[in-house]
């Protein structure tokens, strides 16, 4: 237990087993960041809202994409060495924020770059 908090201390194995739910996370964030910008490509003919929701939705896909690999890297980094990397954490969590913040200002983005 910890002397100041009192609470129960996680060992290295609990550690980087909950850790470990971190990389197929990512690997879902990944997954559907490149399917999208795969079918983007694909039915790049098709699309009728105007370019900047375009480039507006293949932005988001790539943030989305970027912010799965972040959450991998920082997940096999806690599995492998069985600690946090506080470099790569605040890289994971910029990649949120920034997903976050794009998408909810997605409306004001779009008006402003609208064609």
């Amino acid at each position: 237990r910890c002397p100041k908090c009192r609470r129960p201390i996680w060992t290295i194995n609990e550690f980087r087993l909950l850790m470990s739910l971190l990389i197929p996370c990512g690997g879902f964030f990944v997954a559907v960041g490149l399917g999208l910008i795969f079918a983007l490509e694909y039915n790049a003919s098709a699309w009728t809202s105007g370019k900047a929701a375009f480039y507006f939705v293949y932005g988001i896909a790539g943030v989305l994409t970027a912010t799965g690999l972040s959450v991998i890297s920082f997940g096999l980094w806690c599995v492998i060495f069985g600690r946090a990397n506080k470099g790569l954490f605040k890289i994971m969590m910029f990649g949120f924020i920034g997903l976050l913040l794009i998408v909810g200002f997605g409306k004001l983005i779009l008006t402003i770059f609208s064609d």
